[in-house]
């Protein structure tokens, strides 16, 4: 076959596997952009959308491989996949027009390339999806059960989301030592609570409380410390004081957890449901972000918006309220 018979990608494989033949050294670069440069075909390697190394011309249907060096093959291709903000969507292309699918069964966006470069036309298509589905109502049916949340604590300056089986009730090591209150330890004695800790319940059974002297009952017992070399008159603690006792939860982020008071905050249950897309981190410009709709158990919606740090050991998770249309950028 002569370079000049061909007129689809079809003859320029029948051709390059003859040509190959009779010329192992040519990699077929220059040859293969020069035949698509006559065709109007696209050389992948002159295009601004990311071909697989394998590839070498497509003519907007159509892509042209070589596998193994040698081995030239066609296959019908519907673009080039992508990922946008979170969103897999499709671009094709032909000599003159960028074709930009969201995947959405909204249809796909035509862009000439002598007015739109790629990144434009993607943003364009991206903000007509928007407006489209800005229209649309909100369907549970299309957002994923959540199946780490299912309540919404709100204080005056800050909210998050948790399990309401990770609430806890506790007690600062701080405040047991204003209440003479002891620990026993796991030598057997007792010693002075950490003030930097809060104790859970799985501690309240090895709590003890100071017996003053002329105070003592048949409830009280002499045990061995750490901080004195006599025994010591103590009664065990049947419950922590509520004076002191506060509520809790955990937040872990990156190899830290912190341990935050819920004692005042608004405890909301509820369901919990995530949106099917996210923001993706690219450091150092853009954290991570997902977005949720809490709905309580009178039916009222809101809508959250979490923000994941470049940093986790560092800074925990951060919540947000956004409105309606925010969380519908997701969707």
């Amino acid at each position: 076959m002569k370079k000049s018979d061909i007129k689809t990608l079809d003859d320029l494989k029948e051709y390059l596997t003859e040509y190959c033949k009779e010329n192992p050294e040519d990699d077929c670069c220059e040859l293969v952009r020069g035949i698509c440069e006559a065709n109007d075909w696209i050389y992948t390697d002159d295009s601004d959308l990311e071909y697989d190394c394998d590839d070498y011309a497509y003519d907007g249907k159509n892509l042209l491989s070589c596998y193994g060096g040698r081995e030239w093959n066609v296959c019908k291709v519907e673009g080039v996949e992508m990922e946008y903000k979170g969103r897999d969507i499709i671009v094709r292309e032909d000599a003159e027009n960028y074709y930009v699918d969201f995947c959405t069964g909204l249809g796909e966006g035509i862009y000439p390339k002598a007015d739109w470069d790629l990144e434009s036309a993607i943003d364009d298509q991206a903000n007509i999806y928007k407006e489209k589905k800005a229209e649309l109502p909100i369907s549970i049916e299309d957002l994923l059960p959540s199946e780490h949340y299912d309540t919404l604590v709100v204080t005056d300056d800050d909210m998050l989301l948790c399990k309401h089986s990770d609430i806890y009730d506790g007690v600062s090591g701080n405040d047991l030592c204003d209440w003479d209150i002891l620990v026993m330890g796991d030598n057997g004695l007792l010693m002075l609570p950490n003030e930097q800790l809060i104790y859970s319940e799985a501690y309240f059974g090895d709590m003890y409380e100071r017996v003053k002297p002329g105070d003592e009952d048949e409830d009280t017992v002499y045990k061995d410390c750490d901080f004195d070399n006599d025994e010591i008159a103590v009664r065990k603690l049947s419950e922590i004081p509520s004076d002191i006792k506060q509520s809790y939860v955990d937040i872990d982020h990156g190899i830290n957890t912190d341990e935050i008071c819920v004692t005042d905050a608004e405890v909301i249950r509820g369901k919990v449901y995530e949106a099917p897309l996210h923001t993706p981190q690219e450091y150092p410009k853009q954290e991570y972000e997902d977005v949720f709709l809490f709905v309580d158990a009178d039916g009222n919606k809101r809508y959250i918006k979490r923000t994941s740090p470049f940093f986790a050991d560092e800074q925990r998770d951060v919540y947000e309220e956004i409105t309606e249309q925010d969380f519908k950028e997701f969707c």
